[in-house]
């Protein structure tokens, strides 16, 4: 995609242009830190704020209203998910684009009827006991007494239900055959969101792009070497098998190997999105209950004696749905959304845009809207027992024809870890700890420092208020 696009004036207040560098610098310092960019400029200059003063190349949209216009109109608002720099063709960093997020019009439609059906009903009952079973053999080796870091294991849980639910293979066996694919997950992770890679991306030895794409590199051989040894064998009930079947019984008028392509994008989206978005809610989660230990304690009387293996009972819960729905409202882990682009021209909170705009929406900031959210910064898991947002006024898993295709399957996957959690352990934030948010592509997720202590489940947690290091007070009241 084309990162920077020259546009037509507009008359549109906002933050001047950096100097030498100009709307290209107020871009980049956006992406540097998008949620505080995003706070700035809704309380500068209001709902609809372009990143640079008169320019329509990229404006925050702000708002349910905004949400409902760009995500309800696909043909004029195109998701533009790809890399921001031309990555190598036929390269494995270039495959993973081929994927549902990247996807529009025919191609997105046509790829989320493959996928919906390894989200179908019965198929989230195969996978509740596999997060189950992967969960326990995680948590079998915790103790009470243990410190650790909370993003770190929550990192470590989810990673290893993805890998299971997703190609059937066991995590928690050391020296497994998913221990480097655990690894080479984190580490392009680590890399594909890298400033560097968007500031210097030069294909030469020693630069973090050339290390970002020899990342993606093995990370692509490792899961077309899954996807072979899965296609020798009989059909599993993990997803892969279930895609592989899907690919392999569509007819398509494509080559081998463009099909080929586009499976190993949607496993590595599958693969890549979905863990890193449960492990940043977990995260979130308990450093709240932590806060709230009241909370925390009737939350803990909840789930004693739910079958975790049981989908349904586990979904039922009502407290454990008003925690984790207000931990996404409050501590969203999609902070934005992936940028839409017009294809003609529109108009938005009265400003006549040209084509070519690219918009920003952000459900993080739209969950701050006080009349429908009051107290906003708060965390009160009971304002649901009568709140009913609209669909574009919370929309942690995004809204429209592009809600995420797999959102019953994180929700899921959310709550089975956190009951079987509270089930051997509260959870008490360490003194010393630090509350750092910071945000990698569109998620926002804890800095490590979140440290939490494994307590016996009679005991108190931190009392209720206790003084936090860290910059979440950006975010969240605590007092």
């Amino acid at each position: 995609m084309q990162l920077f696009v020259e546009l037509p004036p507009v008359v549109l207040p906002g933050p001047r242009p950096m100097p030498l560098v100009g709307a290209r610098g107020n871009l980049i310092r956006f992406l540097a830190k998008p949620v505080q960019a995003m706070l700035r400029l809704q309380r500068q200059y209001g709902d609809v704020a372009p990143l640079t003063r008169d320019d329509p190349g990229w404006l925050l949209a702000i708002g349910s209203a905004h949400n409902r216009e760009v995500l309800t109109n696909g043909d004029r608002f195109h998701n533009l998910a790809d890399h921001p720099v031309k990555l190598p063709a036929g390269s494995a960093a270039a495959k993973f684009s081929l994927s549902l997020v990247n996807q529009n019009g025919l191609a997105h439609q046509h790829g989320r009827r493959l996928i919906q059906p390894l989200f179908a009903k019965h198929r989230l009952a195969t996978y509740a006991r596999m997060t189950a079973d992967t969960t326990a053999r995680t948590l079998d080796r915790l103790a009470v007494g243990q410190q650790l870091d909370a993003h770190s294991l929550c990192v470590e849980l989810s990673l290893s239900v993805a890998l299971r639910c997703l190609f059937d293979v066991d995590a928690t066996a050391a020296g497994g055959p998913s221990d480097d694919l655990g690894e080479l997950v984190l580490d392009y992770l680590s890399r594909v969101f890298s400033p560097a890679n968007m500031l210097l991306p030069v294909n030469v030895p020693g630069t973090p792009f050339r290390r970002f794409l020899t990342t993606s590199e093995r990370l692509g051989d490792r899961v077309e070497q899954m996807i072979r040894e899965r296609r020798e064998r009989s059909a599993g009930d993990d997803m892969l098998s279930a895609l592989i079947t899907a690919y392999a019984s569509e007819p398509d008028q494509r080559s081998s190997e463009a099909v080929d392509d586009e499976l190993l994008g949607q496993v590595a989206m599958l693969l890549i999105a979905g863990h890193d978005t449960s492990a940043h809610t977990l995260a979130w989660t308990l450093f709240l209950l932590t806060q709230h230990p009241e909370i925390q304690a009737a939350l803990i009387d909840e789930v004693d004696g739910v079958d975790v293996h049981d989908h349904a009972a586990v979904m039922a819960l009502p407290l454990l749905d008003r925690v984790i729905k207000e931990s996404m409202r409050l501590l969203s882990a999609v902070a934005l959304l992936f940028f839409r682009r017009s294809t003609d021209s529109f108009t938005l909170g009265g400003h006549e845009l040209p084509a070519g705009a690219t918009v920003i929406l952000s459900p993080l900031i739209s969950h701050r809207d006080e009349s429908v959210f009051p107290e906003p910064r708060r965390f009160v898991p009971d304002r649901w027992l009568s709140c009913s947002p609209g669909p574009y006024e919370y929309m942690p898993y995004g809204a429209g024809p592009r809600l995420c295709v797999g959102m019953s399957l994180g929700a899921q996957i959310q709550r089975v870890i956190l009951v079987m959690l509270l089930r051997r352990f509260r959870v008490s934030l360490a003194a010393g700890a630090r509350v750092s948010y910071t945000t990698r592509g569109v998620l926002m997720g804890p800095l490590p420092g979140m440290t939490v202590d494994l307590l016996a489940r009679d005991r108190g947690g931190a009392p209720a208020g206790k003084r936090v290091r860290g910059n979440i007070h950006e975010l969240v009241d605590l007092s």
